[in-house]
């Protein structure tokens, strides 16, 4: 039972983690587009 909870545990976590690092993909993104507006 105890690694079995273990195993889902770390599962969570690394898909908090992709979640997290898609998110600040996506932001990077934002903020390059707005910067090249403003460059404008």
């Amino acid at each position: 039972m105890q690694r079995e909870e273990m195993r889902t545990q770390k599962k969570q976590i690394s898909k908090e983690q992709k979640d997290a690092e898609k998110q600040r993909q996506f932001d990077l993104k934002q903020q390059k587009r707005k910067a090249k507006h403003r460059g404008h």
